[in-house]
C-alpha cells in the first residue's frame, strides 16, 4: 500500500520553514511618474535645465535601392532601427520598424544633455536577427542643427538616407521615487530612484521613517503609509527620519519636477 503524506505534518513543516525565514514585511515603490494633468501648465513645477532636449526619432527615408542598384535586403524591405552614440558609447536604441524603406517610430524618444563638445553618431541599422547591418550614418561634434531651438530636425546621412528627428522640452516626472518596506512602527528605505525628489531632499537608503506629515507610522497602518507616500505627486510630504541611532530629523520632500537625461 503506497505511503500517503500526513496533511497535518506537512502543514507543520511549512509553518516551521516560514518561521525559520523570518518575518516578511510588505514592500512598495512610489515611482516617479508624469505629473497630473494641468500641473505643468500651471507653472508649479521647476522648468527643465536649458541644456536638456528630448529627441524623438520620427522617420527615415531610403532610396529605392543601393547606389550599385542592389536591394537593401534579400528577403523584402529592411528592418530598420536607429542607434545614438555619444563619444563612442551607445546611449539609445529605437524600436525596429519592419520591412520598409520609410520607417516611422511612435515611441522612440530620449532626453539628451546637449554638450557642444560631445561627439555624436547617429546610425540607421538593418536588423537581420543575429546580424545587424549598418545602412547609413552621420557623425559630428556638438548639437544637431535645429535641436536647440526645438521643432523638426532633418539630417542627411550617407547613401542618400534622411533621418527626421523632433526636438522639444524634456518630459518632467514627479513623485517620491522610493522603494520601502513597512514595519510595525517605521518604514525602512530600501532604494532610491537614480533621480528623484526624495534623493534631492536628502533621504538615504536604510533610513527609518517613523512619521509622515507628523502622523506616526504605527497609527497609519499599511494602507495609510502607502497613501501618504503617494501624496508626494501633488504636494510636499514631511518625513520624520531616524538614521544610525542619531536624533530624529525631518526630511521635507517637495513637489518638484525631475528630468531623466542621458
Amino acid at each position: 500500500m503506497p505511503h500517503r503524506p500526513n496533511p497535518t505534518a506537512s502543514a507543520l513543516l511549512v509553518s516551521l520553514a516560514l518561521a525559520s525565514c523570518g518575518t516578511i514585511f510588505p514592500r512598495y515603490h512610489t515611482p516617479t511618474r508624469p505629473p497630473p494633468a494641468g500641473m505643468l501648465e500651471s507653472g508649479g513645477l521647476m522648468a527643465p535645465p536649458a541644456d536638456l532636449r528630448q529627441l524623438t526619432f520620427v522617420s527615415a527615408d531610403l532610396p529605392p535601392s543601393r547606389s550599385d542598384q542592389r536591394t537593401w535586403d534579400d528577403d523584402g524591405g529592411p528592418d530598420l532601427y536607429c542607434v545614438l552614440l555619444r563619444n563612442g558609447e551607445e546611449i539609445y536604441r529605437s524600436p525596429v520598424a519592419r520591412d520598409t524603406l520609410r520607417p516611422t517610430w511612435t515611441h522612440a524618444a530620449v532626453t539628451l544633455r546637449l554638450d557642444p563638445h560631445a561627439r555624436l553618431r547617429f546610425e540607421l541599422r538593418d536588423d537581420d536577427g543575429a546580424v545587424s547591418e549598418l545602412v547609413s550614418d552621420i557623425e559630428f561634434t556638438g548639437v544637431p542643427e535645429g535641436a536647440a531651438d526645438g521643432g523638426n530636425v532633418v539630417m542627411q546621412l550617407t547613401r542618400g538616407v534622411s533621418l527626421t528627428l523632433r526636438a522639444g522640452p524634456p518630459s518632467p516626472l514627479v513623485g517620491m521615487g522610493v522603494e520601502y518596506e513597512i514595519h510595525e512602527d517605521y518604514v525602512r528605505v530600501l532604494a532610491l530612484d537614480a533621480v528623484c525628489p526624495a534623493r534631492a531632499a536628502g533621504l538615504r537608503v536604510d533610513d527609518r521613517v517613523t512619521a509622515i506629515d507628523g502622523r506616526p507610522v504605527a497609527d497609519l497602518g499599511e494602507v495609510g503609509v502607502r497613501q501618504a507616500m503617494d501624496r508626494s505627486t501633488i504636494r510636499d510630504v514631511s518625513l520624520t527620519v531616524e538614521r544610525e541611532g542619531r536624533p530624529a530629523i525631518v526630511v521635507d520632500v517637495h513637489v518638484n519636477a525631475v528630468y531623466l537625461a542621458r
